[in-house]
């Protein structure tokens, strides 16, 4: 369970990281915000082909401390069920355009 939990804030953070620059108080457009609400809800429902959906074709996950992981193994790994999210939380986002 701490895995997954550990898993789930480095992957916010990366997506974070992907949009910083700005913080949340500022003007961030609404499509990212709606995407960002979007991909974390198909996280939460494990819904694979939302998150195929969402994610670029060269989408690269880099977990600390584990292997890098594309779009392919990363939508797979949830569709299979052997990565699951029961939360996310989402702290001190900065967003870049």
């Amino acid at each position: 369970m701490r895995s997954i939990l550990a898993r789930v804030l480095v992957f916010a953070s990366c997506f974070a990281t992907i949009l910083s620059g700005q913080t949340a108080s500022q003007s961030v457009p609404k499509d990212h915000l709606t995407v960002e609400q979007k991909f974390r809800e198909a996280q939460l429902k494990s819904d694979a082909d939302a998150m195929a959906a969402i994610l670029t074709d060269d989408f690269i996950r880099s977990p600390q401390s584990l292997p890098e992981t594309s779009k392919i193994q990363y939508v797979e790994a949830i569709r299979s069920r052997k990565q699951k999210y029961v939360g996310i939380n989402v702290h001190e986002a900065r967003y870049r355009v």
